[in-house]
Order: structure tokens, then C-alpha cells, then sequence
């Protein structure tokens, strides 16, 4: 549970640098949703999303779900996908 706690700091951290002062003025279930994502798919994995990032900074939600969704990663593991990607839609 140590090591589990440490990679989700570790995405929090990441995300942080990412978005910048951004990230936390996203609602928690955005926030938890990146984490994810950022957990899943990695350090190099998460920033080939450049398109959905780019939408996260022109706070244009449903383009970054529509990017998330426009991905092989999308096809992979489509259920998970589905689901943050609905996630963050809900809030655009």
C-alpha cells in the first residue's frame, strides 16, 4: 500500500507539472480521473496526449474526452477509457 501511495503521489506530482497551477483547480473526480489515466499509461504514455492536453488548457472539456476517446489507448482498455473519458465530459 506504501509503494501503491507513492506512484499515485508520484501522478499527482507529474500532473502538477504538467497543468501547472491548473490541475488542482480541476474538480476531484477530474483530478482523480487524470490520475489514472497518468497511472496507467506513464511518465512518456500520458504526454503523447498532446491534443488533450492542449484542450485541458483551453478548458475545453469535452474536446480532451473527445481526444481521449480518439486513441489507442481508447481501443485497448475501451472500458476504462470510457469511463474518465465520460468522467470528464460531465463536467465540460
Amino acid at each position: 500500500m506504501f509503494m501503491l501511495g507513492e506512484d499515485i503521489n508520484s501522478c499527482f506530482t507529474d500532473l502538477q507539472l504538467i497543468f501547472l497551477d491548473d490541475f488542482e483547480k480541476y474538480p476531484q473526480d477530474v483530478q482523480h480521473s487524470l490520475i489514472n489515466m497518468r497511472f496507467q499509461l506513464g511518465f512518456g504514455g500520458f504526454r503523447k496526449f498532446k491534443k488533450m492536453i492542449f484542450a485541458f488548457q483551453c478548458n475545453d472539456l469535452r474536446e480532451a474526452a473527445a481526444q481521449m476517446r480518439d486513441s489507442l489507448w481508447y481501443t485497448q482498455t475501451p472500458k476504462r477509457a470510457e469511463r474518465l473519458a465520460k468522467i470528464i465530459e460531465g463536467f465540460a
